[in-house]
């Protein structure tokens, strides 16, 4: 499985700071400052095993815990969910894999997710099952 890094993340924010300028999406994207690369840091470490132990083994567990830590916290002033929802989609596109939902779905979940309070383990058991019904082969 391939997996980001904190670089790819930077690389993400830009085109959607870019995105943004342009007028293509809606919205604004906060400056990605060291407080934010600290955090986003944290968030895709995680994505990796440790000692031989993966704690998210599974795509869909994998791009749900970037969805439920990436929109739980603040580490941008503005644009947390849309980073978050763009670094989960890179990473199921790097894998071969789209979101079959539609934009307004995704949000909607994402929303859903980052209200979900402090049970996450739940909340990102609930999110990979949710992503893994979802998984579309890309062609």
């Amino acid at each position: 499985m391939l997996l980001l890094d904190v670089e790819h993340v930077m690389v993400l924010h830009q085109e959607l700071v870019a995105a943004c300028a342009s007028g293509e999406l809606e919205g604004m994207v906060g400056p990605f400052d060291d407080r934010a690369r600290a955090g986003w840091d944290s968030i895709v470490s995680q994505l990796y095993p440790v000692f031989g132990h993966d704690r998210y083994p599974t795509l869909p567990q994998k791009a749900a815990w970037i969805i439920y830590a990436g929109a739980t916290t603040q580490h941008l002033v503005d644009g947390n969910k849309r980073l978050t929802t763009t670094v989960a989609l890179a990473l199921l596109r790097l894998n071969g894999y789209d979101l079959a939902a539609s934009v307004d779905d995704r949000e909607a979940f994402v929303l859903g997710i980052s209200t979900r309070g402090s049970d996450h383990e739940t909340a990102i058991a609930d999110a990979a099952e949710w992503i893994g019904t979802r998984l579309a082969p890309t062609t």
